[in-house]
């Protein structure tokens, strides 16, 4: 649905935006490599990067602006 391609577009942004944040001075100039974009990611994609990463910390940004399902909204 349209209103369904928006909120993917401007998760997209928030998330690309963060990224940004991350590589600059004020967010810690943290590597590319650093940093692992999961744009809509299935819960098995999640599951199987958590179960793969090997390292002693993650900063885990999300950014959901909900859906509307039988004309009722749901924020995430």
């Amino acid at each position: 649905s349209k209103a369904s391609d928006t909120n993917q577009k401007v998760t997209e942004e928030d998330v690309n935006s963060m990224e940004r944040f991350l590589l600059s001075e004020n967010g810690g100039l943290w590597s590319n490599h650093e940093i692992v974009k999961m744009i809509n990611p299935s819960v098995f994609e999640v599951l199987e990067f958590f179960n793969t990463i090997n390292t002693d910390f993650i900063f885990l940004y999300f950014s959901g602006h909900g859906l509307c399902m039988n004309n009722q909204q749901y924020i995430l």
